[in-house]
């Protein structure tokens, strides 16, 4: 994610015995900090995601069904276990907080949909019937398939569900479930939105599409050269490596399958 300070906060696992997961900030010069250390068996597909106040959490796709917030000072971890963690049913793979400061997650076993509220340390569904199909609808009447992420832009959650794009309008008490855009037979790794609601997502060994009123065209593929932040040497890029994305304000940010952090400012005036 990256924070209310503009620095990027990844989780990294580095190989060991035992493999260690570090939680680390990457401010814009590429500086990194770690903040926090932990053996790799806690983690288990964890998603991180921020609040408007700079605030951490965390989730694992472990079945336990518990929202981690770190302290000020990253040293310790509390949490809010959701209903249902008991039976250890919970796969929570998507987690996106909303500007109201609540958090959207995605969980795959009951193919629902929760809105967390940390200051009441309440939860509600608000989107899926729970049947394993895609289908558009109003809150409870939608279906869903299969999660793999969940973003946010202002009050619409944007969700991957197979290789189609779902959009769910938080604006609304009634939670309308659209699928504004599918990418048939594209393996659909990350997305990002920016300020103009254009779509950009990323398809494994493709490259970035970019999704925008009603059309899909290939934004970004192969290899390019671009100047790095110094402005005095070239760096290459192969579009086709990259597997997360996050765009802030008018800077885009990629990660590789290598772990290399990519900031593009300003992307629009230069790609």
């Amino acid at each position: 994610t990256i924070n209310t300070d503009n620095n990027a906060y990844v989780l990294s696992t580095v190989g060991g015995t035992p493999e260690m997961t570090s939680l680390i900030k990457v401010n814009p010069s590429g500086t990194s900090t770690e903040l926090y250390k932990r053996d790799a068996a806690f983690f288990s597909w964890p998603k991180i995601a921020n609040n408007s106040e700079g605030k951490i959490f965390m989730t694992n796709s472990d079945l336990q069904g518990k929202i981690y917030n770190f302290s000020d000072d990253f040293q310790q971890l509390s949490y809010h276990t959701m209903q249902g963690a008991s039976q250890w049913n919970l796969r929570m793979d998507g987690f996106c907080s909303l500007p109201d400061d609540t958090f959207i997650i995605l969980d795959n076993n009951s193919k629902l949909i929760k809105r967390y509220y940390p200051n009441l340390n309440t939860e509600t569904v608000i989107a899926g019937s729970g049947s394993h199909q895609i289908t558009d609808g109003i809150g409870l009447n939608s279906g869903f398939s299969w999660f793999s992420k969940a973003i946010s832009f202002n009050n619409s959650v944007y969700i991957i569900d197979e290789n189609y794009i779902r959009k769910i309008d938080c604006s609304v008490p009634s939670y309308p479930v659209s699928s504004p855009y599918v990418l048939y037979y594209k393996n659909i790794l990350d997305i990002a939105v920016d300020s103009n609601q254009d779509i950009y997502a990323i398809v494994n060994k493709e490259g970035i599409y970019k999704l925008s009123n009603g059309t899909i065209t290939l934004f970004k593929n192969g290899v390019e050269n671009i100047r790095t932040l110094n402005n005095n040497t070239l760096s290459t890029i192969d579009w086709t490596k990259f597997n997360r994305i996050y765009i802030k304000n008018n800077d885009m940010y990629l990660v590789s399958g290598y772990g290399t952090l990519t900031k593009i400012s300003n992307f629009k005036n230069k790609l």
